[in-house]
Order: C-alpha cells, then structure tokens, then sequence
C-alpha cells in the first residue's frame, strides 16, 4: 500500500497522486479533447476529499468497445460517455437502465463486480436544473428542447408552447 494512501486527496502533493489506491473514471468521446469535465470533476472530487481521478479519453467511431473492455480491465469505476458513442454505450452493457432501454443510448457506464451498468441522466439533468436553476417547472407543460447540448459546450435552449385558452 502507498504510504500516501491514507493522506486525503486534497491535501496530497501532486507528485503522489495519484496512488495506487486511486479510484479512477473518465470521459470517452471523438472529440473530447476540449472536455472541461476532468478539470470540473477533480474539482469537485478535491473538494469532497475524495481519492479519485478524472481523465478525458478520445476514443475513434468504431472502437467503444476496445476501449469499455480495456476500462473495466483496468478497473475504472465508470466512464461518462458522449458523442459519437452514446448509442455504442448503451449496446455494450450487461445492464441498463429503464431510461435506456427506451431511448436505445446512454451517457454513464459504471463498472462493478463484471458488470456493465448503462444510464442515461441528461433528461433527468436537465429537469432538474430548470425547476432548481431557472424556477420553472415544466410539469404538464409542452416543452421541447432545442439546441447542441454537449457540443462545444453550448446550452440547449427551451421552449414552452403554452397551451391557449378557448372562449
């Protein structure tokens, strides 16, 4: 075991960390080269003290499997996914979610015990930011969605058909 091993991530000097203890995860995606999500990952894994690490993956078209198969070799505890391999992610598992199975695609693949777990929590996500960081609830209301998402880091705009009263 590393004598760095019991130290918090937090307050560990980079040239420890990472330790063999720790517990590692990504982001797959083609291209994900400009991914802020290890930057805001570690953050947030430094600041829970947690011993975890956050890298970005670039994996081509076609080759998500080599690359889930190589992860949970490794033992990573899961990987985000993104484009274009949302639909590859989904296929690859030995498990999946119900929001899975009905969409065909998935964004979070974690790995225990020789299994493959799949969900997908953008909708879920993205709920959850309009009735907590907008104020609005889109509950029996037509919505939809418009917009690049991930890409680029560009927001997806909303839009509400607001329902007309008849006279």
């Amino acid at each position: 075991m590393s004598e760095f091993a019991e130290i918090p991530a937090r307050a560990r000097p980079m040239a420890a960390w990472p330790a063999s203890t720790t517990a590692v995860a990504g982001v797959v995606g083609f291209p994900v080269r400009h991914s802020l999500s290890p930057l805001l990952q570690n953050a947030a894994f430094a600041a829970m003290g947690l011993d975890w690490s956050y890298l970005a993956f670039e994996v081509a078209p076609g080759s998500l499997d080599r690359a889930v198969a190589g992860a949970a070799a490794l033992g990573f505890r899961g990987l985000s996914v993104t484009m274009p391999h949302k639909d590859a992610a989904a296929r690859l598992a030995t498990r999946r979610s119900r929001q899975v199975r009905r969409l065909g695609a998935a964004n979070t693949l974690t790995f225990d015990a020789g299994t493959i777990f799949a969900e997908s929590c953008d909708g879920a996500g993205l709920l959850d930011d309009l009735r907590v960081g907008a104020g609005f609830d889109p509950a029996g209301q037509r919505c939809g969605v418009m917009g690049a998402g991930g890409p680029g880091g560009r927001p997806c705009w909303l839009w509400q058909k607001r329902a007309r009263k008849r006279s």
